[in-house]
């Protein structure tokens, strides 16, 4: 099906294929590589970073953390008398969420709400205990519990930096070259001394998660994407192994350009250098003033680099404009109107999308 797509909107529109992180999507790849040898096959980054998430809550004590929170949000949400009260003690009135399987990052949402709620939900028990000591009883034991609060503290920690990477790489404008910057913020807020860990051996399992991860959606596109953004130029001599990282770059180069990667890797060299083409100190003072791709088409004279470097950064890291895509079908091919053909209900999400497009552009 992948295939029949691609021929009948032409190959030389296509620099890569995202799909989600499953098993047969996997297994598809092959398929499409057989016939597209130079085709890049990558895997959905939100997808990959909400899998960390629920990696990292297995391990003990934030499974148990997590269920706890779940029945505190339970208890107060379920009961008109426990939710009367923590309304009327809301300051903020920050709802309490519970976690989704079908909502990346719903974890952070959970206890987030729960840690913003405590004074409020504290405040509600005094006159739960007033009015209904039954209904009092049924309040989960490590609501009390020092520990189930420094446990719950530690855990949004460690998944805020998930969360805002899965937050930032949904963006429609998004770039691959986010890719790694994610895995090097999220590195850094693991070293953070404002994180409460409970102890290093727990830290260490978070950490090794994380590489897993990441190693299991790396390409060597998504390294070169973060070679070529100019933005990242400082955050990258600070975190890589120089050697690794441009082993890995070279041979990408070489796996995908063919007959220029020589030309194309005595430019890294130059870039990485800031020498022939790249010694200007103007340019690279733009570096964060316009987008990437402007960027490079102001580098004329490295012209095979500057071109690679504009086709993969124009590469999604998500497929989440696809699931938003989904979501208009669903609305617009609903239970009412369930006779609409495909064609037809193709070219009424075309028209709705762009309409949203179009008004988005007028305000």
């Amino acid at each position: 099906m992948s295939i029949e797509i691609i021929e009948s909107i032409g190959r030389d529109k296509f620099s890569a294929v995202v799909t989600d992180n499953a098993p047969n999507m996997r297994l598809s790849w092959d398929d499409l590589k057989q016939k597209y040898e130079d085709l890049i096959t990558i895997g959905c980054t939100a997808h990959a970073l909400h899998l960390l998430s629920k990696d990292i809550m297995a391990l003990q004590p934030l499974e148990e953390t997590l269920c706890v929170a779940k029945e505190i949000v339970k208890y107060f949400t379920n009961h008109f008398l426990t939710a009367a009260l923590l309304e009327d003690h809301q300051t903020d009135h920050v709802a309490l969420a519970l976690p989704c399987e079908t909502r990346w990052g719903s974890a952070l949402a959970c206890f987030s709400s729960v840690l913003r709620n405590r004074t409020a939900m504290e405040l509600s028990m005094v006159g739960i205990r007033d009015k209904n000591r039954t209904l009092a009883l049924k309040l989960p034991a490590a609501f009390v519990t020092d520990d189930f609060w420094t446990n719950a503290a530690m855990a949004e920690n460690i998944l805020k930096p998930i969360g805002h990477a899965i937050k930032e790489i949904q963006k429609e404008d998004q770039l691959l070259s986010y890719v790694y910057k994610s895995y090097f913020d999220i590195c850094e807020s693991l070293d953070d001394p404002m994180v409460p860990w409970i102890s290093d051996d727990l830290k260490a399992k978070v950490s090794n998660l994380v590489e897993e991860r990441y190693d299991f959606i790396n390409h060597g596109s998504m390294l070169f994407a973060h070679l070529v953004d100019p933005r990242y130029e400082t955050q990258r001599r600070r975190h890589v192994d120089e050697i690794e990282y441009f082993e890995a770059i070279t041979k990408f180069v070489f796996d995908f350009c063919g007959v220029e990667a020589n030309k194309i890797l005595s430019q890294v060299f130059m870039y990485r250098s800031r020498g022939g083409p790249f010694n200007n100190p103007h340019l690279w003072s733009m570096a964060n003033e316009v987008d990437p791709e402007t960027w490079w088409l102001n580098v004329p004279s490295a012209h095979e680099m500057s071109r690679l470097a504009i086709r993969i950064l124009s590469i999604l890291p998500t497929t989440a404009p696809v699931e938003r895509n989904f979501s208009i079908f669903a609305y617009i091919h609903n239970e009412t109107r369930n006779r609409l053909d495909s064609k037809r209900a193709e070219k009424l999400v075309y028209f709705y999308e762009n309409r949203e497009l179009l008004l988005s552009e007028m305000e």
